[in-house]
């Protein structure tokens, strides 16, 4: 994916934006806790999307 169309399917999502020497990173965070997070690297030198990481901590773990 492109970081053009990237930056239009985040459009009216709240995002935190930071950026290295290599990347650009996109962080939504979860409405309860920050931990609970989607981050997106960008490589600069392409404006592609590199990766995507889901994180989740939920509160409690699942009885079996």
């Amino acid at each position: 994916m492109a970081k053009a169309e990237l930056e239009k399917a985040l459009e009216g999502v709240t995002y935190k934006f930071e950026e290295s020497d290599m990347f650009e990173y996109y962080t939504i965070e979860g409405p309860e806790s920050s931990l609970d997070r989607v981050e997106i690297l960008v490589r600069k030198d392409t404006s592609v999307v590199q990766a995507i990481e889901v994180s989740n901590a939920p509160k409690e773990l699942p009885k079996y």
